[in-house]
């Protein structure tokens, strides 16, 4: 996204590097840029997968087609990237990425921890409850509901509501099928999506990832 800093090793600076890559490194930082999720091989998704035309590449760096075929052709020699011709376009993964991601997302990955490991007497007295109805307030095993509806709250939707039932049953059926680890993390991949992405499914309360989960599955599966 433009205006924001992102990270670069700085490894790249190495005289191997430079030998290898050369003005390609534009190609191969915009990429880097570019990349919303790493997976267990250290591989970094450029854009979920997404197929990436000419065009796109033209209009952002503004380099010629036989530039960027001859960038993509180096980055893939030494090798830097890989890439993926469809019919669409090409998918690109950066090897050997290196990359934090946004708050959104970092957030989410604290929330696995947080709800993942079990808390101390003096951890646990430090908790701020969240009161989500008017006769009750949240216990230690509901916890991981309330956090889920309260990461929607702050994050995608600050219309919701504690006391919704229907949003609160979202979140309950969410955590009872597929667990908190794998909601959080799925959560923090449609948020990443949703940005750089316009034909990623929306998903603005629980209600709607609970319904469409399947979907948002099929979304992600294509762009392998």
């Amino acid at each position: 996204m433009k205006g924001y800093a992102f990270e670069i090793k700085n490894n790249l600076l190495e005289k191997k590097h430079l030998d290898n890559m050369g003005i390609s490194v534009w190609l191969f930082m915009w990429m880097d840029d570019k990349i919303t999720k790493i997976d267990d091989h250290k591989k970094g998704w450029v854009l979920g997968g997404k197929p990436i035309k000419y065009k796109q590449i033209k209009e952002e760096l503004g380099i010629s087609r036989p530039t960027y075929v001859r960038w993509v052709a180096q980055l893939l020699k030494y090798p830097y990237i890989e890439a993926t011709r469809t019919p669409y376009g090409i998918s690109f993964k950066v090897l050997k990425a290196h990359k934090k991601f946004r708050r959104d997302v970092a957030k989410m990955k604290h929330l696995v921890s947080k709800n993942e490991t079990s808390l101390s007497k003096n951890e646990t007295s430090n908790i701020r409850h969240i009161q989500y109805d008017n006769n009750s307030k949240t216990s230690s095993e509901d916890k991981p509901r309330v956090e889920l509806l309260k990461f929607f709250i702050d994050n995608i939707n600050p219309h919701l509501k504690y006391n919704n039932k229907t949003q609160n049953q979202a979140c309950k059926d969410l955590l009872k099928a597929y667990g908190f680890t794998k909601v959080s993390e799925n959560l923090a991949e449609v948020i990443k999506a949703q940005k750089d992405d316009p034909y990623c499914p929306r998903v603005t309360t629980p209600y709607e990832f609970w319904t469409k989960w399947a979907k948002l599955k099929i979304y992600f599966e294509r762009k392998i």
